[in-house]
């Protein structure tokens, strides 16, 4: 019996220590289309585009496919002065889909129009997240920062006052799948040399 009971501490201890994957209930659907190549989401959606969203990232743009003005679009890089359009056009089979740039409402369809941020990290099941303050960074003061189904997650609530809205600006990233990007980019010869 003591056995028993060291054995099922040692499990309890084990799954409240390392970090969980989220619900698969709760991951939005469109996740399952992080990695796929450039080239699939140009076959699946043969109206979309590739565009730059110059505040996509704080204090950085997004190199975009998908439509400028649609509710969601897929993210390959994140840059601050980098043209990576020419990789985008000349590496379409090799560059995967390393996020998604859209709402919190798109993502998860069944929050309210405003919740608290307690509430709604409660929901997403995260227990750790970090709000900017003016003193980190100016430019991404107010952003929250969190990780969510193993992906960075980068919130801005806007000028809510401790809320959530449904429109509020989010963006998720692989981080693993964007570095591999990078590293294709520069490896193509296709980046301008300074």
């Amino acid at each position: 019996m003591e056995q028993i009971l060291t054995i099922l501490a040692l499990l309890l201890t084990l799954t409240t220590t390392f970090p969980q994957q989220a619900d698969p209930a709760l991951v939005p659907e469109a996740f399952s289309d992080i990695g796929k190549t450039l080239t699939a989401l140009q076959e699946e959606h043969p109206d979309g585009r590739i565009f730059t969203r110059p505040d996509g990232y704080p204090d950085a743009a997004a190199i975009c496919f998908g439509e400028p003005e649609g509710d969601l679009a897929y993210v390959f890089f994140g840059t601050q002065g980098d043209d990576y359009l020419p990789v985008m056009a000349a590496r379409g089979e090799e560059l995967r889909c390393s996020g998604l740039l859209t709402t919190a409402g798109t993502l998860f369809p069944s929050i309210p129009d405003a919740m608290s941020f307690s509430d709604f990290f409660s929901l997403l099941d995260v227990t750790e997240y970090d709000a900017i303050n003016a003193e980190e960074a100016g430019i991404a003061a107010g952003w929250m920062i969190f990780e969510y189904d193993g992906k960075q997650a980068w919130m801005d609530p806007g000028e809510a006052d401790l809320a959530v809205r449904r429109d509020a600006h989010m963006i998720i990233t692989d981080l693993e799948v964007e570095d591999g990007n990078v590293r294709l980019a520069g490896e193509s010869g296709l980046l301008p040399q300074y």
